[in-house]
């Protein structure tokens, strides 16, 4: 870089990263609310399309491919930790395995491939209506794996990033396994059901949340390693020429 040119700076604070995805998640879940409640006083006031494109429970909407973002990113996030600890480090490729898990968590967000296993399991199998969405029975023996081989790398995590990485998997799961569980038990297949329309809400929130959390997670990680790039953290003074050529 020649003595003329100013280095570029780009910082990425983990809080403010934070508060402007959560921000956008609680806008989709205010209008979800809102169309809901008109849709409940009147079906016609508002066009069914216009109103299923920012539904909570409507793969394809709007609050689904920012769910899809939110587990793309946390991928994204868990590849750059990967790369960025010491090729020495034998937690490093956990990291790895969680960007190959969230990269298809996203994938699967998008285009509802668990929601194919709904049918063939309740044909197979006799499943009480709490398990009547049963691609749970088949992801959480995965998720149970994951935490077994999260575990070394967790303990390891210095204390505040140890605690944020578990409130976004406790709320995360809440929502994602334990809401979940529950509207299956309420489902009736009436959209108009008030009461699950609250549950699947409180759910598609908390699963927005955890993720969220987790983001904050990586970057406060990833702003904690000694590099020259900038994640999860402000900038203390403005590098040099002779510092660093670009800062992200």
């Amino acid at each position: 870089m020649g003595s003329s040119e100013s280095p570029i700076v780009v910082a990425l604070p983990a809080r403010r990263v934070a508060s402007s995805l959560a921000s956008v998640a609680l806008t989709l879940v205010a209008i979800s609310l809102v169309f809901g409640a008109v849709k409940a006083v009147s079906r016609d006031a508002v066009p069914e399309w216009f109103g299923d494109l920012f539904s909570l429970n409507q793969e394809g909407a709007l609050p689904a491919f920012f769910s899809g973002g939110l587990l793309l990113i946390s991928s994204g996030l868990f590849a750059t930790t990967w790369f960025v600890e010491g090729r020495t480090n034998r937690r490093r490729v956990m990291w790895l395995v969680l960007a190959a898990v969230f990269m298809f968590l996203s994938f699967d967000e998008l285009f509802a491939v668990h929601e194919r296993l709904v049918g063939p399991m309740n044909d197979r199998f006799d499943l009480p209506d709490f398990l009547r969405f049963a691609w749970v029975i088949v992801y959480l023996p995965l998720v149970a794996a994951l935490a077994v081989g999260f575990w070394r790398v967790w303990v390891g995590l210095p204390h505040h990033i140890r605690k944020a990485f578990a409130a976004a998997a406790v709320v995360y799961l809440t929502g994602a396994v334990g809401f979940e569980m529950v509207s299956s038990a309420r489902y009736t297949g009436n959209d108009a059901d008030i009461v699950y329309g609250l549950i699947y809400t409180v759910e598609e929130t908390l699963e927005m949340g955890g993720l969220i959390i987790l983001i904050y997670a990586l970057l406060s990680l990833l702003g904690s390693y000694p590099t020259s790039i900038l994640l999860g953290r402000e900038p203390d003074i403005l590098p040099t020429d002779g510092d660093l050529d670009s800062t992200l």
